[in-house]
């Protein structure tokens, strides 16, 4: 970037961490936008594998691309060390192995620009598709919030703002204002800063399928899950606690919040743990891996048999 250039509308945080089967085609998609007053800032995390020298490829081809290096910290150190090298107005999130469609950033700045709402707009995100460890392309992801009706609806009846999060994009001073990734609620930083930003203002998804994001053979362990679930539980208690004036809980004390009630707390954790076996099961069945799936969901049915069947009625219904 020019020394004394005018500061882009979006700066594009790209956090690196053993990334090289897809980083190429992830800063690609990027470098491919019809919209062009972005920069884009690396972050390499630590990686062991050849993703640094994928990442100065382009930043040699292209002054808009910005390579940093770290020792490996975690997500959330990364991102936020990100940011502050950032000067657009506007943040943008790309996960290093995520691509976008080359209008993305282009229909989400006239979403912008047209913004007139009564709140200030400080996030949005878009629709996208899923795609396999190939690209190969896979069900679409639609997480609503498209007007600032359902937006109030989502903060008041459910407490967690959703977001693919390689398709958000967000006012860089709401983010300080907030008080950026909290590296505590990882695995789901992103959802805890999507739902302080949607406190503070409008944040809304687009409809487009603009995003995709990559789903891997590897998928997540149940136990790994159910922590992350956990604390999407706790975004939501949190939410409820701050509308009345309450202080946010820590982990530990959510945690002992749920074993002050022991049937709550064995219900929450059962139906983590089935949500855990429908998503391996997803994700088994998308790369091709039929039986596993299946049988993982038969494993999901049978883990929680009554709430199976009352979601089994539901779809019925509808």
């Amino acid at each position: 970037m020019t020394e004394g250039a005018p500061a882009p509308r979006f700066t594009v945080v790209v956090a690196v961490h053993n990334a090289e089967p897809y980083l190429d085609e992830t800063l690609r998609s990027i470098r491919a936008q019809t919209w062009t007053d972005f920069e884009v800032v690396i972050v390499d995390d630590g990686s062991t594998d050849g993703s640094a020298d994928t990442a100065e490829h382009f930043t040699r081809a292209d002054p808009r691309f910005r390579l940093l290096r770290t020792p490996n910290r975690g997500i959330s150190p990364t991102r936020n060390l990100a940011i502050e090298h950032a000067r657009g107005e506007w943040i943008a999130i790309c996960d290093a192995d995520d691509t976008w469609h080359p209008q993305k950033l282009g229909r989400q700045a006239d979403f912008i620009d047209a913004w007139r709402g009564e709140r200030p707009l400080v996030a949005l995100g878009t629709a996208g598709h899923h795609v396999n460890a190939r690209g190969r392309l896979l069900p679409p992801i639609d997480l609503g919030v498209h007007t600032p009706e359902a937006y109030d609806r989502q903060l008041r009846d459910h407490g967690v703002m959703p977001m693919i999060n390689s398709s958000a994009v967000f006012l860089r001073r709401a983010f300080h204002d907030v008080g950026g990734y909290r590296a505590e609620y990882t695995p789901t930083e992103d959802t805890d800063l999507w739902t302080r930003l949607a406190r503070v203002g409008v944040t809304l998804n687009l409809p487009d399928r603009l995003t995709f994001y990559r789903l891997h053979p590897g998928s997540v362990s149940s136990r790994k899950f159910v922590r992350m679930m956990t604390h999407v539980e706790r975004i939501r208690e949190n939410t409820r606690r701050l509308a009345r004036g309450e202080p946010e809980l820590s982990e530990a004390d959510f945690d002992a919040l749920l074993r002050a009630d022991p049937a709550r707390h064995r219900e929450v954790v059962r139906r983590l743990r089935q949500d855990a076996l429908i998503q391996r099961a997803r994700n088994a069945w998308y790369h091709g891996q039929r039986a596993h799936g299946l049988a993982l969901r038969l494993a999901a049915a049978a883990a929680h048999p009554a709430r199976t069947l009352a979601q089994l009625r539901a779809r019925l219904r509808g």
